[in-house]
């Protein structure tokens, strides 16, 4: 089983719907929705994904899910994800960006990899948390992490960015 499948069946004891916009940076995490058994909701724009899933949350008072690619899919949600931090909504997006060794992460360059943009370090203000994982392991444990930031005390969005290469990251089980 790889990163990306472990997340999405992680994800079926919270949702029954995700909605996503589709693109190179998160190929593995599509894939492996397109395989599991959550309704998977095709979405014609970023902000469109996260304002549904806010009302999914809303509706079903509990989590709701959007998935975004890399670069401008990330900055497309930002209002939606200013949204859900003003309005104490529980949110997950999950952002993919470019493989581990195309960051930019520790040097002068504006961007390396496709689309590359540090979605940590814009999505921080306006979340309760944004990780960027570091491994297979990182991201499951840190997407356990963070979906009971979510939900608990003062509920709030968080996010959980996926380099392409850890999303096919096999794990050892």
């Amino acid at each position: 089983m790889n990163t990306s499948q472990k997340i999405i069946q992680s994800l079926e004891d919270y949702v029954d719907t995700i909605y996503f916009v589709s693109g190179g940076g998160i190929a593995f995490i599509v894939d492996a929705l397109g395989n599991s058994k959550i309704n998977y909701i095709p979405m014609l724009c970023e902000s469109g994904a996260v304002y549904s899933a806010l009302g999914y949350a809303q509706a079903r008072k509990g989590l709701g899910v959007a998935i975004v690619t890399s670069g401008p899919g990330l900055s497309n949600s930002i209002t939606g994800i200013a949204s859900a931090w003003t309005d104490s909504i529980p949110l997950l997006v999950i952002g993919g960006t470019a493989r581990r060794d195309t960051l930019i992460n520790g040097t002068s360059l504006r961007t390396h990899g496709i689309q590359e943009i540090n979605g940590t370090a814009i999505t921080h203000p306006i979340t309760k948390c944004s990780i960027q994982a570091q491994s297979g392991t990182h991201a499951i444990n840190s997407l356990n992490v963070l979906i009971k930031l979510a939900l608990e005390s003062r509920p709030g969005p968080v996010h959980l960015e996926l380099p392409l290469d850890i999303q096919s990251e096999e794990l050892n089980d």
